[in-house]
C-alpha cells in the first residue's frame, strides 16, 4: 500500500472492522471512521497514514462509479465546507521506487471522527495519477486516508481533533474466528499496562516520521544485530528491510524465487517467528502476519529495499492475545449476519438492542425489532452473569422475544434483547477489544429445554454435537456441529445436567512437574473467560514450581523467561489426564513470562481459552458427554 508524502491536513478516529486473509492468518487495515457534513446518515472509513500530516478524500462526482457512494464525499452538499485552492500531493510505497500523484482542490469542513466534533483541511481528490490511492489490503476501498506523522500542519483534521482530546492516538489488532479485527483509539492511552511490551523514544526528523531504533532482527536461524532505523507505516501491509538482509532471511525461511509472481514464496506449512528488537525489547511476530496467499502459494510478505532503514508495516502491530469462539447468525429483517460470541456455561442467548447499544458497539453489532415484521416482545428480563470463580457480576436487563433466523423455514427462536447492562465486559471478545452483537447459550441442558432457544437451532437434528477448535498457528477459532475426526480422544460423560447447565468433570489430581495433588475437584469448561481458575492449593502448587512471584507491575505472578517445563496435567480417573501445555498458560512480555491463572476458594477449576488453544472440544447433547483431543 502507499504512504503519503506531502504538508498540510489529518485525523483519526476509534476501531475498524474488514481485514484480509493471508496464508496463515490475517493483516489488518488500520482506518477510522468519519462522518462528514455532506451527508451525516454515512459514516465512512479513512485509512491512517504514519507517514504523512495531510488527510484526503475522494470526491463524490470522480468517484463514485468506481468506489461506491459510501467511499466518497460530496463537498457541494455541506453548508459549511469552504473551498481554497488547487492542490496535490504525492505518495509513494516505502519499498519501492513507484510513485503516484492525487489531485484536487484544498478545502475546510466540521467533520466528526470517531464521534469526535472537529473541523479541519484536507485534499478533494477528483483525479490521480498510477495509483489506488485508498485501496485497502483486502483490494476493497476506503474514502480516503488521514495523517499523524509528527510534521505538525495549520489545520490538518489531526491537529482539530487533537484540540479537543490528549494526543494519543492508539491501535492494536486481535483475532476473531475470521479475521482480524484492528481497534482504534485518540485520546485514550490504549491496553492495559500489564500487557505493555516495549516504549521506544522517537528519533527526530524533517519528514516526521514515526522513527524508531531497531536492535536486533532474527528468524529461522539468521539472527542480527542492527543499530538502525526503522519507520512506523500502517499503510503497507509489509515488512521492509534492507537488500543486504533480506537475501539472509530468504535463506533462513528456504524461499524460492517464484519468476511467474515475481515474487519470493515459501513452504504454506512453514512455522517461524520474526522476532524484532526495538530499543533492545523483542516484538514477536508469528507466521501468519508475513505470509501471504496467491494463487495457492505462499508469499513472503518481506520486502528488499536499498536503504539501510527497515519499514514496520501492519504485520507488525498484530497481537495474538486469545481468540474468542464465535458464531454468526442472521435474523429477519438484519442486512447481515450478526457475530455472537459461543458460551457453554449458560442455556441463554442474548443479542443488543440498537436503541441502547449503537453508539456504543456500533450498527453491526445491534438488532432492531421494528426491523423484522415477525418479531414478538416476550416478558422482562433480568439475569446476574458470573462464574464459579468471579466476585464479580454483570447484571443484564431486557425482554425476551422470538423471531425466524433466515436460515430456518418459518420456526420462531426464542432468545433476549439486552437494553441495559452495567458492564460491558461480557459484550466483547475476550481481550475487550472488539465487541460482539451477543451470546448464543450452549450450556448442558435437557432435550424439552433445547426446543427452540437460539443457540441450539443451530444443532443438526441427527447429531447434536459441537465441536469448538483452535488453530494454534493462525491463532483463530472455529466452531462446527459437525464432528471431524479429531485422532485419539478422552470421553467424559454427565449421568445428570446440573442446575447452572455448566459442562463439568471430574478431576481426581492436578499434576505438574513435581508437584502432584490428589483431589476431588470439578473442572467447568468456560468459552468466555481468558485465564484458567484453579483452588488456591493447587494455585499454590504450581507456583512453587514455577518459583513464581507477583509483580506489581503487571499485576499478576510471573516466572523466569528461562524455564521450561511440561505440560499441567487434569487427571480423569483412570480414563487419562487433560494437558494443558506451559506455553498455553503462560505469556512473554519483555524479560519475564506472565501466568495467566487465578486462583480461588472453591474446589472448582475453571478451563479458560488456555486449554482451549492446546484441546478440541466436542460436546455432545444428547449423550451428555464430551470429548477432548489433543492440537498439538
Amino acid at each position: 500500500m502507499q504512504s503519503l508524502k506531502s504538508s498540510t491536513v489529518p485525523v483519526l478516529s476509534r476501531r475498524q472492522k474488514p481485514l484480509i486473509q493471508v496464508a496463515n492468518g490475517f493483516v489488518p487495515d488500520i482506518a477510522i471512521p468519519v462522518v462528514f457534513e455532506d451527508d451525516r446518515k454515512i459514516s465512512r472509513d479513512l485509512l491512517i497514514d504514519l507517514t504523512s500530516s495531510s488527510s484526503f478524500v475522494l470526491e463524490k462526482r470522480a468517484f463514485e462509479k468506481s468506489v461506491g457512494r459510501n467511499n466518497t464525499y460530496e463537498p457541494e452538499a455541506s453548508k459549511t465546507f469552504k473551498k481554497l485552492s488547487a492542490g496535490n500531493l504525492s505518495y509513494d510505497q516505502p519499498y519501492s521506487n513507484h510513485q503516484a500523484f492525487a489531485h484536487g482542490y484544498w478545502g475546510e469542513d466540521e467533520l466528526a471522527i470517531s464521534g469526535i466534533q472537529s473541523e479541519g483541511r484536507f485534499l478533494a481528490v477528483n483525479r490521480t495519477v498510477d495509483g489506488q490511492i485508498t485501496q485497502r489490503f483486502s483490494g476493497k476501498y476506503a474514502a480516503g486516508v488521514i495523517g499523524f506523522s509528527q510534521k505538525w500542519g495549520v489545520k490538518t483534521l489531526r491537529d482539530g481533533v487533537f484540540r479537543r482530546i490528549s494526543k494519543n492516538l492508539c491501535f492494536y489488532t486481535s483475532y476473531n474466528e475470521e479475521a482480524a479485527v484492528t481497534t482504534v483509539s485518540l485520546g485514550a492511552q490504549g491496553k492495559n499496562t500489564k500487557d505493555h511490551i516495549v516504549s521506544a523514544p522517537v528519533q527526530r526528523n524533517m519528514e516526521g516520521l514515526w522513527q524508531v531504533l531497531l536492535t536486533s532482527l532474527k528468524i529461522g536461524n539468521y539472527n542480527l544485530a542492527s543499530r538502525n532505523f526503522a519507520i512506523l507505516s500502517t499503510l503497507t501491509d509489509k515488512i521492509v528491510v534492507p537488500e543486504s538482509v533480506f537475501g539472509s532471511i530468504v535463506r533462513a525461511v528456504k524461499a524460492r524465487f517464484d519468476s511467474r509472481l515475481q515474487l519470493y514464496t515459501v513452504d504454506c506449512d512453514l512455522q517461524t517467528q520474526l522476532q524484532i528488537g526495538i530499543q533492545f525489547e523483542t516484538i514477536t511476530l508469528t507466521t501468519h502476519t508475513f505470509i501471504q496467499s496467491k494463487d495457492g502459494q505462499c508469499i513472503l510478505n518481506i520486502r528488499p529495499h536499498k536503504q539501510p532503514t527497515y519499514v514496520l508495516g501492519a504485520a507488525a502491530f498484530v497481537d495474538n492475545g486469545y481468540p474468542t469462539f464465535t458464531y454468526n447468525v442472521k435474523l429477519t429483517g438484519a442486512s447481515e449476519k450478526h457475530r455472537f460470541a459461543i458460551d457453554v456455561s449458560t442455556s441463554t442467548s442474548f443479542i443488543l438492542e440498537r436503541d441502547a447499544f449503537n453508539a456504543s458497539a456500533g450498527f453491526e453489532n445491534t438488532f432492531e425489532p421494528a426491523d423484522s415484521g415477525s418479531f414478538e416482545k416476550g416478558e422482562i428480563f433480568f439475569q446476574q452473569y458470573n462464574l464459579p470463580y468471579n466476585k464479580r457480576y454483570t447484571v443484564l436487563t431486557g425482554y425476551f422475544g422470538e423471531d425466524i433466523m433466515n436460515s430456518t423455514s418459518g420456526v420462531k427462536e426464542t432468545f433476549v434483547v439486552i437494553n441495559k447492562t452495567n458492564s460491558n465486559e461480557i459484550l466483547k471478545t475476550l481481550n475487550g477489544d472488539d465487541w460482539l452483537a451477543g451470546r448464543l447459550g450452549f450450556g448442558l441442558t435437557s432435550p424439552e429445554n433445547r426446543t427452540s432457544s437460539l443457540g441450539y437451532s443451530l444443532l443438526t437434528k441427527n447429531e447434536a454435537i459441537m465441536c469448538l477448535l483452535v488453530d494454534k498457528v493462525k491463532r483463530t477459532t472455529t466452531v462446527t456441529f459437525q464432528k471431524p475426526p479429531l485422532g485419539e480422544e478422552i470421553v467424559c460423560d454427565f449421568p445428570e445436567p446440573n442446575n447452572e447447565g455448566l459442562w463439568e468433570i471430574n478431576v481426581s489430581a492436578v499434576v505438574f512437574g513435581k508437584f502432584n495433588l490428589p483431589a476431588n475437584y470439578t473442572a467447568v469448561l468456560s468459552t468466555t473467560t481468558a485465564q484458567l481458575h484453579l483452588p488456591t492449593k493447587a494455585f499454590n502448587g504450581i507456583l512453587k514450581e514455577l518459583n513464581a512471584t507477583w509483580s506489581d507491575e503487571h499485576q499478576t505472578h510471573v516466572t523466569n523467561v528461562e524455564i521450561h517445563t511440561g505440560p499441567l496435567a487434569l487427571k480423569h480417573g483412570d480414563v487419562g489426564a487433560l494437558e494443558i501445555i506451559y506455553g498455553s498458560f503462560t505469556r512473554r512480555v519483555c524479560d519475564v513470562r506472565l501466568i495467566d491463572i487465578r486462583a480461588h476458594d472453591k474446589n472448582v477449576i475453571v478451563l479458560g481459552m488456555p486449554f482451549f488453544t492446546c484441546n478440541n472440544v466436542c460436546l455432545d447433547f444428547d449423550k451428555a458427554e464430551v470429548s477432548f483431543s489433543k492440537n498439538y
